[in-house]
C-alpha cells in the first residue's frame, strides 16, 4: 500500500519516496497500537497532498507508518486474496534523461535554460535565440519539451547540471531555492549566469554568490529584475531632481493574483510572498537610490495576510509597501507606485501608465506596454553576453540581501 501524494489518476507508472510505501503482507499482524494511532490520523488529512522531493515539506515517517498501517486493517479481506499476486516494484535513485541534438551555434556564444514553464516560453527563449545558440534545456516535467522552439536543442530532465555541461551563458528559472546553486555553478566555470528573481531564497546562498562574485576578475552574474531596465527610468531620472541634491521616496500598493493551495510558490522552499514577489519593487526603488545601503528595515503581516513592509536607505530615501492577495483578480496582478522627490512625484500604474508633475504643471505622461521591460533585459543582458561585457556590480546584490532580511523578521 502506498500514498501517491502528487500524480494524476492516468498515470501506468507511478514513481513515490519509499516512505510513502508499506508492504501488505504482515497487514493482519500489525500493531494495535500503531492501528489506534493510525486510526486518529486517518480522521485528519495527512499534509501531503501535493508532496514534491521538492517542497521542503518534512515528512513525518512514524505518522505515515501509523496511517498505512490503519489502512490495511481496514483492507484485509483484499489484501489476503491478493497475497498470491506479487507487484513488480523497482528502487529508482536516478529517473533523468537526456536527448542529445546536433549543434550548430554558428560561432555565436552557447546557452542553456534551467526551468521550460510558461515564462520561459514566453519571455526568456524566443530573445535568447535571437542572440545566443541555446543548445540544451533543463526541465524535469518531459512533457514541456513538446515545444517547436526547443525542437531541435538538446533535452534534459535533470534538475541540476551535469559535470560534463558547459555553456558560455546559464538562464536560471527553475524552482525558487534551485537557483542560487545552479548559479554558483556557471560562475564558479566562469560563465555568465542569468537568474529569475529571488536570486537566492537563504542567506547562506546569498554569501556564497557575493563571495564568488567578489573573487572573479569580473561580476557575470545578471538578476533578472525587469524593473531595472524600463525606458520608465530614464523619464524618472530626467523628471526628478538629481539624486545627490534629494532621495528618492518610494511607496507602492501591490496586488496579486491568490495562489492555488498547491502552488509551488507556496512551498516552504520558496520562501514567503516577499521573497517570491515582493522583491521586485524593493529592488527597483534600491536601483533608483544607486544601492545604498539600508538602515533600517521592517515587515509585518496584518490579520488580514497583507504584508507591510518599510525601508530607509542610508541617503535618507524612505520606502513603504502593502503587499495583498485581497481583492478583485479581474486584471491580473496590480500595482500602483509614487516615487517623490523634492516638489516633484512620478506615479506608475501597472507597469503600463506614467505620469510625472511638479507642484506647477505636469511633466510628462506615457503609456507604455507592460512588457517592454521585459524584451528590454533579455535584449540588453544578451548583448552584454555577446560582447563580453561586465554583469550586475556587487552593490545591486543588497536588495536581495535586504529582502531575506525582512523575511527573518517575520
Amino acid at each position: 500500500m502506498f500514498l501517491a501524494t502528487n500524480h494524476s489518476r492516468a498515470y501506468s507508472v507511478v514513481v513515490v519516496d519509499d516512505t510513502f510505501v508499506a508492504s501488505a503482507e504482515n497487514a493482519s499482524d500489525s500493531d494495535t497500537t500503531a492501528l489506534k494511532h493510525g486510526q486518529a490520523s486517518a480522521q485528519i488529512q495527512l499534509p501531503y497532498i501535493g508532496w514534491s522531493p521538492y517542497s521542503g515539506i518534512p515528512i513525518d515517517a512514524q505518522a505515515v507508518r501509523e496511517f498505512l498501517a490503519f489502512q490495511m486493517s481496514c483492507h484485509i479481506d483484499e489484501i489476503a486474496r491478493l497475497k498470491a499476486t506479487t507487484m513488480e516494484t523497482k528502487t529508482v535513485s536516478d529517473r533523468v534523461s537526456r536527448v542529445e541534438a546536433d549543434s550548430s551555434n554558428c560561432g555565436r556564444p552557447t546557452a542553456t535554460i534551467f526551468g521550460l514553464g510558461n515564462y520561459s516560453k514566453t519571455q526568456i527563449v524566443p530573445i535568447v535565440r535571437k542572440f545566443l545558440s541555446l543548445e540544451a534545456v533543463h526541465e524535469i516535467d518531459a512533457d514541456q519539451f513538446d515545444w517547436p522552439l526547443v525542437k531541435r536543442t538538446t533535452k534534459d530532465t535533470s534538475p541540476q547540471p551535469r559535470e560534463f555541461e558547459s555553456y558560455d551563458a546559464w538562464f536560471v528559472a527553475g524552482y525558487h531555492h534551485t537557483h542560487a546553486g545552479i548559479a554558483l555553478h556557471a560562475l564558479k566555470a566562469y560563465s555568465y549566469a542569468v537568474v529569475e528573481k529571488p536570486l537566492a531564497t537563504t542567506m547562506h546562498d546569498l554569501n556564497a554568490l557575493e563571495r564568488t562574485i567578489a573573487s572573479a576578475p569580473m561580476s557575470k552574474l545578471f538578476a533578472c529584475y525587469q524593473r531595472r531596465y524600463s525606458v520608465m527610468n530614464r523619464w524618472i531620472s530626467a523628471d526628478l531632481p538629481r539624486l545627490m541634491e534629494c532621495p528618492r521616496h518610494y511607496h507602492c500598493i501591490v496586488y496579486e493574483t491568490p495562489l492555488p493551495d498547491l502552488h509551488w510558490y507556496r512551498w516552504p522552499n520558496s520562501g514567503s510572498r516577499l521573497v517570491s514577489n515582493g522583491c521586485h519593487w524593493l529592488d527597483h526603488f534600491m536601483s533608483l537610490n544607486d544601492y545604498a545601503k539600508p538602515e533600517l528595515l521592517t515587515a509585518e503581516r496584518r490579520q488580514s495576510g497583507d504584508y507591510l513592509v518599510t525601508a530607509v536607505l542610508a541617503n535618507r530615501a524612505e520606502f513603504t509597501m502593502i503587499l495583498t492577495d485581497c481583492g478583485s483578480e479581474f486584471l491580473g496582478v496590480r500595482d500602483h507606485v509614487e516615487i517623490r522627490a523634492g516638489n516633484r512625484t512620478v506615479r506608475i500604474s501597472d507597469q503600463a501608465n506614467y505620469h510625472a508633475e511638479t507642484s506647477a504643471r505636469v511633466l510628462r505622461r506615457r503609456i507604455v506596454k507592460p512588457s517592454e521591460s521585459y524584451d528590454a533585459m533579455y535584449g540588453e543582458i544578451c548583448r552584454r553576453i555577446v560582447q563580453g561585457l561586465p554583469g550586475d556590480s556587487l552593490s545591486s546584490l543588497r536588495s536581495a540581501r535586504a529582502i531575506l532580511d525582512l523575511e527573518a523578521s517575520l
